[in-house]
């Protein structure tokens, strides 16, 4: 297995992913992005699907976060862990802010872990 990036500033790796959770009216998607180095998460939305174009405009979400804007112009890697086939539309919305797009199955969810561990924690009650 090769080594997996290491965030060394604020904004730097961002990964995205999304949570599928049961509700009595069918299942809901959460739409999450974290940072790699200082592990804040975003809650882009939840939306009813995920669809590509659900997909495509929670990452546009990304982008205008008023959180995430803080270090966006020093550059970021929007890391996912599928959605390759949407490189190049996921391409139209980051590259203008200066962004950059890495499928990377492992290191997205060496991040998203954590993250999904403390959901459950809360959605469990534990914490």
């Amino acid at each position: 297995m090769s080594k997996l990036p290491i965030a060394k500033r604020p904004g730097e790796y961002i990964i995205f992913f999304v949570v599928k959770v049961p509700t009595m009216e069918g299942m809901a998607f959460i739409y999450i992005a974290a940072d790699a180095y200082s592990e804040f998460v975003f809650n882009l939305g939840v939306e009813k699907d995920d669809r590509e174009k659900t997909v495509l405009k929670n990452i546009y979400l990304l982008t205008e976060n008023p959180d995430f804007l803080i270090h966006r112009d020093e550059g970021f890697t929007l890391v996912l862990a599928k959605y390759k086939k949407l490189t190049a539309r996921i391409n139209a919305i980051i590259n203008p802010v200066n962004g950059t797009l890495m499928i990377n199955k492992a290191f997205n969810t060496f991040i998203a872990n954590p993250v999904l561990e403390s959901l459950q924690d809360f959605f469990d009650g534990r914490k």
